[in-house]
C-alpha cells in the first residue's frame, strides 16, 4: 500500500488511491486515505510526500522513481491486498471454528462476497473510467457460426450473455457442440458446462462432427473404418491450438467463474442453465426463483470475466405452437431480461431435420431468422438460407 501512495503522490494522481475499497485497508492506511482527500478537498491540491511524511511520522515510504504506471502499481497493490484479507479472515475464521466448534457459513460468504466486489470500479458514477465505453471496440469479437445471425449481432462480444431457446429435444446441445467445435478450430479455448451429458458424450458428438460420421455408431462395435475416422478426429485435436474443457461437478457460477480462470478459457458455453443453482448460502425453494438468481449471477460472471458465454434453456410447454418471444422462456421472465440475446430454435414440420433459428432478442442490432439443416450422419449443420 505504501508503494502505492508514494506513487499516486509523485504523480500527482491520486484516483486509484481514494478510490481504494476500504474493507482491504488496515486503521493507519485509513488514516492516511482520509487525510490526503482532506488535504485536496481543503486546498485543491495534492500534498506532497514531504508533507504527509510531517503528518505522518510512522509512515515510511518506498523508494520509487517515475516512470511508472499507477494503474498498474493500483493493481498490483489490489491482488496483493485481497490475498492478504484472504488469509488473514481465513485465519480467524478457522481459528474461532475450532474453539467454538461451529462453521460460520454466513461468515465465509461474507468473506468471499468482499473478494469479488472489493475494487469494482464501474459502481460510482463520478469516478467512472469513461475509457470503458471504447473497451468493447478493441476486445476480440468470436463468430456465431450462423452467418445471418452473425451479422445481425455483430458477432459475440466480451461479456455477452447469450440465450439458446428451445423445446426439449429440438437440438439445443448439438447447436452449443457445434459451436464449441468451430471456436476450439480456429483456435480458441472453450469451457463446455452441461448437466445434461458427461465429457465422453460431447466429446463424441465433436468427433463425429470433425469426422463426419454419427455418434452412434460409437455404441457398436467400431469397425475399421470408423477407427479411421476416429484417427482423423484426433489427429485434427493434436493439430488444432485450440481446446474444449468440460469438466465434470459444475453446479453453480461460482464454480464456473473457477472453471474458467483455471483453464484461463476465451469462451464459456452453459447447457442448461435452468439445471444450474446460485451461489447463495440458503437458496430459495421456488425453481423459478433459483433459475432467475442463477441467470442473473451467470450474467455477471460475463461482464465480469469480459468472456462471451453461450447458454441454452428450454421454452415453456404450455407455449404457442409457432413462434417464440422472451415471455415464452420456461421457469423465469429474469432469463429474457438478462440475456443480451435470445436466439430460438424450431424445427421444420414439412423438414424434420431443418431448425428455424431467430433472433428474438438482439440488444445490438435487429431481429432475424435464419434455416438450418442437420445432417445426423455426418454430423454437419449448413445455414440453408
Amino acid at each position: 500500500m505504501n508503494k502505492l501512495i508514494v506513487a499516486s503522490l509523485k504523480s500527482k494522481s491520486v484516483d486509484r488511491l481514494v478510490r481504494f475499497p476500504q474493507e482491504l485497508m488496515d486503521e493507519f492506511e485509513l488514516q492516511i486515505i482520509g487525510w490526503v482527500a482532506e488535504y485536496i478537498s481543503k486546498y485543491d491540491e495534492t500534498p506532497s510526500l514531504e508533507r504527509l511524511t510531517e503528518e505522518f511520522e510512522d509512515f515510511i515510504p518506498i523508494d520509487i522513481d517515475p516512470p511508472f504506471v499507477i494503474d498498474d502499481i493500483a493493481d498490483q497493490t489490489l491482488e496483493r491486498k485481497r490475498l492478504s484479507f484472504f488469509i488473514s479472515a481465513m485465519t480467524s475464521l478457522v481459528d474461532r471454528t475450532r474453539i467454538e466448534g461451529a462453521i460460520h457459513e454466513e461468515e465465509v460468504y461474507s468473506i468471499m462476497k468482499t473478494i469479488r466486489v472489493a475494487g469494482d470500479e464501474d459502481s460510482t458514477y463520478t469516478t467512472y473510467d469513461r475509457r470503458k465505453y471504447s473497451e468493447r471496440k478493441h476486445t476480440k469479437a468470436v463468430p456465431f457460426f450462423i452467418g445471418v445471425l452473425n451479422r445481425a449481432m455483430g458477432s459475440l462480444h466480451a461479456g455477452d450473455y447469450t440465450l439458446i431457446v428451445a423445446r426439449l429435444g429440438t437440438g439445443k446441445s448439438l447447436i452449443t457442440q457445434w459451436q464449441a467445435r468451430e471456436w476450439m478450430l480456429s483456435g480458441m479455448k472453450v469451457l463446455f458446462v452441461s448437466q445434461e451429458m458427461l465429457a465422453n458424450e460431447i466429446f463424441a458428438r465433436i468427433d463425429g462432427m470433425v469426422a463426419s460420421f454419427n455418434p452412434l455408431s460409437l455404441r457398436s462395435d467400431i469397425d475399421k473404418a470408423l477407427e479411421s475416422k476416429l484417427q482423423v478426429a484426433k489427429l485434427t485435436a493434436k493439430m488444432s491450438k485450440g481446446e474444449i474443457y468440460a469438466p465434470r461437478g459444475i453446479r453453480t457460477p461460482e464454480q464456473v467463474a473457477m472453471a474458467a480462470k483455471f483453464f484461463m478459457v476465451d469462451a464459456i458455453i452453459v447447457d442448461g442453465v435452468y439445471q444450474m443453482a446460485p451461489d447463495l448460502l440458503h437458496p430459495p425453494s421456488a425453481k423459478w426463483e433459483r433459475i432467475a438468481e442463477t441467470s442473473s449471477q451467470l450474467k455477471q460472471l460475463a461482464q465480469v470475466t469480459k468472456l462471451p458465454m453461450l447458454a441454452t434453456t428450454q421454452i415453456k410447454r404450455v407455449g404457442r405452437t409457432m413462434g417464440f418471444t422472451p415471455e415464452d422462456l420456461a421457469y423465469a421472465d429474469a432469463l429474457g431480461q438478462d440475456a443480451d440475446q435470445i436466439i430460438s430454435l424450431e424445427t421444420d414440420i414439412a423438414y424434420p431435420n431443418r431448425l428455424m433459428t431467430e433472433i428474438i432478442k438482439n440488444r445490438y442490432g435487429p431481429p432475424m431468422s435464419s434455416l438450418v439443416e442437420l445432417d445426423f450422419e455426418t454430423m454437419k449443420i449448413e445455414e440453408v438460407r
